[in-house]
């Protein structure tokens, strides 16, 4: 229910929840990746869940503990393909 939902720093909103990064075991959610810019500067990251201070379902908002500047220069996050570890999905036999 947080997909699209604004990331708020006390600087204003910067970027949306665009998807999770679960953990396979516990599926608790390890990072929110987030969408920022716009067409032309679009760049996702990831922002660690010890990063939210709250999320407001009334206002449809996660508030973070990190400044703009701090999600603008974060690193690019690259989906990756899954590792041999997972072994053939496409086989369920």
């Amino acid at each position: 229910a947080l997909s699209g939902y604004p990331i708020q720093t006390s600087e204003g909103a910067i970027g949306h929840v665009i998807d999770f990064i679960m953990d396979d075991k516990s599926w608790a959610i390890c990072h929110l990746v987030v969408e920022t810019g716009h067409w032309y500067s679009r760049k996702e990251i990831v922002i660690s869940p010890k990063h939210i201070d709250r999320i407001s379902y009334e206002e449809s908002k996660v508030f973070v503990n990190v400044t703009k500047e701090a999600i603008l220069e974060a690193p690019q996050y690259h989906v990756s393909p899954l590792g041999e570890a997972y072994g053939d999905t496409r086989n369920f036999d």
